[in-house]
């Protein structure tokens, strides 16, 4: 085996090592994903984007809100407008 062939399993062991890290720890992006926070439907969502200074996105957390079911989908997160797609 050469060189390059070792590093090479190496590196492609670390990857798989590394892309099986999230499925072990269960974790999620947003921590109320399911919608059901005590703290209110869109606790843990990013919705206020004002910091990014784009007039696409400014006012957003007052046009956003959670529908329990929407067109037969169930726990829906609707943009009531976006300012400019």
């Amino acid at each position: 085996m050469t060189r390059m062939q070792w590093m090479g399993g190496v590196v492609l062991w670390g990857a798989l090592g590394l892309a099986g890290l999230p499925t072990l720890a269960q974790s999620n992006l947003c921590y109320n994903a399911s919608f059901s926070s005590t703290n209110g439907s869109l606790d843990g969502w990013n919705l206020d984007y004002d910091w990014t200074g784009s007039p696409k996105y400014a006012g957003n957390q007052k046009n956003a809100s959670f529908l329990p079911e929407y067109k037969g989908r169930k726990n829906v997160l609707k943009d009531g407008g976006a300012q400019g797609s």
